[in-house]
């Protein structure tokens, strides 16, 4: 192994050591199950572990955690987010629910939009207008008042509708329960016996599609993947000419000062993710949260590239403080891609590097803002 190439795999080893100790330190504090609630003009925000939502008298709840349990009545509308997302209390108006596991075991009097890799609306809820839901597997057994839109892989209906169906599955199967007042249109890839019991047949609409062949769908892939590898090759170029004199100056701090630079980068991101929720919480905030989203992938991909930078340029044998062309950066910016994306091919390490080059170059990024540059330094005296 070459000087550079053992330059370069100390720096990664050095930021994977420093990312394992943070990690650790987190494990007490990431344990807590305690869960904080703030009721604020009859809204309530709440966050943690296990959130349990029993206030009384609360007209709209925004609550998110690894389970969200709502076992109080909200009269206005709930909004939920977590690993697991369960509904046991009527919400008076509208529901909006995302999860892993997403279960509804009580009435909602408006409007139903969830999202999960299983969403199920058992028998003991009911929806008072339309249902618009997602995910991978989709169990309706309570009766809906409007109409159903569902997008899944495998959805089952064994509850009475009043209003129209739209499904969007590969299995499609309907219970004893199952009734459709309005009609039903189905997009597929194969042809689903509906039975007359549900709803008559000249109110079904089929649409089979054909699933691609095998060479069709690799030809999709590969399209796909160059599309993808176009786009990247493009943001890298213009990150690399843009910030040709900056990457230097970045590349040096991820050189000398790695540890410091981590720990910035794991501030700079929580504080980045971070304040989606407090500006939720402030109210007065929530108009900048879709800036907050739009620049987050900006930054990630600015974090990861500088780190690609830092990395070609140190297999490449260029100086640290050298400030080069467009072109001279954006070779060392391939050169790092390429390592970069051999290394994230590696089980279990490969995500670990991905996500500490990204931490680290945002951390190179926020020295290089905090740190004056040397010029503007004064001397000390002599």
């Amino acid at each position: 192994m070459t000087t550079r190439s053992r330059m370069c795999w100390n720096l990664i080893r050095r930021a994977a050591v420093a990312a394992a100790l943070l990690a650790s330190f987190a494990v007490p504090s990431a344990a807590q199950d305690r869960a904080a609630h703030h009721v604020f003009a009859g809204n309530l925000f709440a966050g943690g572990r296990d959130v349990r939502v029993t206030e009384a008298d609360v007209e709209t709840v925004f609550a998110a955690g690894g389970t969200v349990t709502i076992d109080a009545p909200v009269r206005g509308t709930a909004h939920a987010a977590g690993r697991y997302v369960r509904v046991h209390r009527e919400v008076g108006q509208n529901l909006y629910a995302a999860g892993y596991d997403v279960e509804i075991a009580a009435p909602v009097r408006g409007d139903l939009i969830a999202a999960g890799y299983r969403v199920e609306i058992d028998s003991n809820s009911s929806v008072g207008k339309d249902v618009l839901a997602a995910g991978r597997f989709i169990v309706l057994r309570g009766p809906v008042a409007g109409s159903v839109n569902v997008t899944a892989r495998d959805v089952e209906i064994a509850g009475p509708i009043s209003g129209s169906v739209q499904i969007r599955a590969r299995q499609i199967r309907f219970g004893e329960g199952a009734r459709i007042a309005g009609t039903l249109t189905y997009r597929s890839d194969r042809k689903i016996d509906v039975p007359a019991s549900v709803i008559a047949p000249d109110r079904v609409t089929a649409n089979v599609v054909a699933r691609p062949s095998g060479a069709a769908l690799i030809a999709r892939i590969v399209i796909g993947l160059i599309v993808f590898l176009g786009v990247m090759l493009v943001l890298a170029a213009i990150f690399a000419f843009v910030f040709k004199n900056r990457l230097a100056r970045t590349r040096e701090m991820l050189a000398t000062h790695p540890w410091r630079d981590l720990f910035l980068g794991i501030v700079a991101t929580s504080a980045l993710f971070g304040s989606i929720l407090v500006l939720a919480v402030s109210l007065i905030g929530i108009p900048l949260i879709p800036l907050i989203v739009l620049l987050t992938p900006f930054a990630i991909l600015a974090g990861y590239l500088t780190s690609a930078y830092a990395v070609g340029a140190a297999l490449l044998g260029r100086p640290r403080d050298a400030a080069g062309s467009g072109a001279a950066a954006f070779g060392a910016i391939l050169v790092g891609l390429i390592v970069l994306a051999v290394v994230s091919a590696i089980p279990l390490l490969g995500w670990v590097v991905a996500v500490l080059a990204v931490i680290v170059g945002i951390g190179a990024w926020f020295a290089l803002i905090v740190t004056p540059p040397a010029s503007a330094q004064i001397p000390s005296a002599a």
